[in-house]
């Protein structure tokens, strides 16, 4: 029997009194690395596997094999107390040693993934029930630009990403004009968002947001600079009617927190394969709760970890299903596992199963990574 001490409080992040550096316009955001992604498997005594996923495998798999791996190998797991218990292991050792964020984070993530799916297939119960889900279907919206495509099908809603220049640099005339584009095509009764991902710098963000919310976005998202705290501040009180959204780039509970508290953003949008896994995306559920901020989990629709979040979490009233260029058939290849509900008529259900639901076993998963 393991004791599970109380969770770790928030601590918060006190933003600095400066003004931020606004130097990112004009410097290219999408140069990703090309490591593959990560499949985390743990195993409990009898045999039951559990499956996690996250990005960055170059870093993040030895991580997770030479330091994560010790602090969880022979926990005894009976209740979702005794989990968060482990992730807030992880999080202080990560943390003490070399940091919880970034590359960290990413394994945590594939680490508290996998536990969930393995606790939910030793208890038979899919992982939306046992985190007191009540629904399992959740309306559905879409990113990416094809917008015509996008609404034959069926998606309600559409997110659109910034149109860029040959150099990767974000090309806002162009970007302008593809939201006004949009908003003709969806009418005044669809909501359509902005992503401002490629964006990054704030005086950039600041005026492109003015100018697409003449469109009536239902909101902007992810303008600046991931860890810009002051910036999120600044976009606030230059933008005070533009609904901002914000955190598929943060890491862990605790910039949600600061930015909650400090009041400058309107809708969270955790990562679970990113912050942290289920346990950060539960804690800022109540975050989000506490200030009565929406919540819309990003790529919510587009796997099964964020499928079973996304219907278990009342709060959550959209899943997002990321299609970007792709748009040649309905089921979208991002994230694509066995056991993936596609989506249809504008919603999305999460699987019954136990666990989050995969649909293949562990020797196909060996085969794969062979």
């Amino acid at each position: 029997m393991v004791r599970t001490p109380a969770a770790l409080a928030p601590s918060g992040i006190e933003p600095p009194a400066s003004a931020p550096w606004t130097g990112l316009e004009g410097i290219p955001a999408n140069a990703a690395p090309s490591w593959p992604d990560v499949v985390c498997v743990v195993t409990a005594e009898d045999a039951t596997w559990g499956f996690g996923s996250t990005a960055f495998s170059g870093p993040v798999v030895p991580i997770i094999n030479d330091h994560l791996a010790e602090l969880v190998t022979g926990a005894v797991i009976e209740s979702p107390d005794d989990l968060a218990m482990l992730w807030d292991r992880m999080d202080r050792s990560c943390g003490t040693h070399y940091g919880s964020s970034g590359l960290a984070s990413y394994a945590m993530s594939a680490v508290d993934l996998a536990l969930w799916d393995c606790f939910g297939k030793v208890r038979g119960e899919p992982v939306w029930r046992l985190l007191g889900g009540e629904r399992r279907k959740i309306k559905t919206y879409a990113t990416g630009s094809a917008v015509a495509d996008l609404l034959d099908f069926g998606h309600g809603a559409i997110k659109l990403p910034c149109s860029l220049d040959p150099t990767g640099l974000v090309d806002a005339a162009a970007t302008v004009r593809a939201v006004e584009a949009a908003r003709k095509l969806l009418g005044a009764e669809r909501d359509l968002m902005l992503d401002g991902w490629d964006i990054g710098d704030v005086r950039a963000a600041i005026e492109l947001g003015r100018q697409a919310d003449a469109f009536d976005l239902r909101w902007l998202e992810d303008a600046i600079f991931p860890e810009d705290w002051p910036g999120y501040r600044q976009l606030r009180e230059a933008l005070p009617d533009t609904t901002l959204a914000a955190g598929e780039r943060w890491y862990s509970h605790r910039p949600f927190d600061a930015m909650a508290a400090a009041g400058a953003l309107d809708i969270v949008q955790p990562d679970p394969l990113w912050v942290g896994g289920v346990t950060p995306v539960m804690r800022i559920a109540e975050i989000a709760r506490a200030h009565e901020l929406e919540l819309a989990l990003h790529c919510g629709g587009n796997d099964p970890f964020g499928q079973h979040l996304s219907t278990a979490i009342a709060d959550v009233a959209l899943a997002e299903v990321y299609y970007g260029a792709d748009t040649t058939g309905v089921v979208s290849s991002y994230r694509a596992f066995a056991g993936v509900a596609a989506a249809s008529d504008g919603y999305v259900e999460a699987s019954d199963a136990p666990g989050f639901g995969f649909e293949f076993d562990l020797a196909a998963i060996e085969r794969s990574v062979s």
